[in-house]
């Protein structure tokens, strides 16, 4: 999960939206959202859910990010 979470993290800095150290996810996700990349809140429960509540991912959420990294690709904001 870190792993993508970071993997989404270098595609948005390339795009002007780096996360900063004293930023928490939510504090991100507000700025990523700002700037029209309304499926991020989808990242951030994932990670959030993962990281601090211990839950492991589905398929479909791992598969949720990996489409979300391919539509930053794209240079398009996944919706």
């Amino acid at each position: 999960m870190i792993y993508y979470y970071e993997k989404i993290g270098k595609h948005l800095a390339k795009k002007g939206l780096k996360k900063l150290d004293t930023e928490t996810p939510l504090e991100y996700q507000k700025k990523v959202l700002g700037n029209g990349y309304i499926g991020f809140s989808e990242v951030t429960r994932i990670y959030n859910e993962t990281v601090y509540g211990g839950k492991t991912p589905s398929q479909e959420e791992v598969g949720y990010l990996k489409e979300f990294i391919k539509g930053l690709k794209k240079e398009t904001s996944y919706i």
